[in-house]
């Protein structure tokens, strides 16, 4: 289904907590942003990166990849503003991932797009994990374009809002095979926690 799928890297924010952009860390030799690429690559046709402007030129693109900055009039709105950007191409289906989760899985996503098939009236699909929804982590209708432009013109960003707009399932955490894929890294002090857990 990827010729009507596209991606959408969420590399927009300004990673005040960790104190230097998120998206360039290295893991394992590796930017984080690439690690959201590689997960949802296999099902997309193309993926756009929403990316900071300071870092817009330090992000590696390829023929099937390109980044953008947030359109200037949402721009610092969060990711809600960030999926509304990448939503400027055109598609049927969004796969949306964040710039912080170094360990995310393809086969997250994969589990997402097996429901998309069978399930095409809803607006988003959404992974929730520890009883929290991880709505960055998802897939949404070309349908919620409207509703998001709405919600962004009102100066409402959380991405919650959206979720209670339109229709949503939610997909327990049991359709997933390793909780730590959904692990995002905000504060240095996580991420060496996440270096730690990983050496030992």
């Amino acid at each position: 289904m990827n010729e009507s799928v596209t991606g959408i890297v969420l590399a927009g924010g300004r990673s005040t907590r960790f104190g230097q952009p998120k998206a360039l860390e290295l893991y394992k030799g590796k930017p984080f942003y690439q690690y959201s690429i590689d997960a949802i690559s296999p099902f997309c046709s193309n993926i756009v990166i929403i990316a900071h402007p300071e870092i817009k030129e330090k992000i590696e693109t390829s023929a099937s990849n390109f980044v953008i900055c947030d359109d200037k009039q949402y721009q610092g709105n969060g990711p809600l503003a960030g999926i509304w950007t990448g939503m400027q191409k055109k598609s049927a289906w969004y796969m949306v991932a964040p710039c912080d989760t170094p360990l995310l899985d393809s086969t997250i996503y994969k589990t997402l797009c097996s429901i998309v098939a069978s399930n095409e009236e809803l607006d988003a699909i959404i992974p929730v994990i520890k009883e929290i929804r991880q709505p960055l982590i998802g897939m949404y209708n070309r349908r919620c374009l409207p509703f998001i432009e709405q919600l962004l013109q009102q100066q409402i960003y959380k991405v919650g809002a959206l979720l209670q707009r339109v229709s949503v399932l939610t997909v327990s955490e049991e359709a997933f095979l390793e909780d730590d894929a959904f692990m995002n890294i905000n504060t240095k002090a996580q991420f060496e926690r996440l270096l730690n857990k990983r050496n030992e």
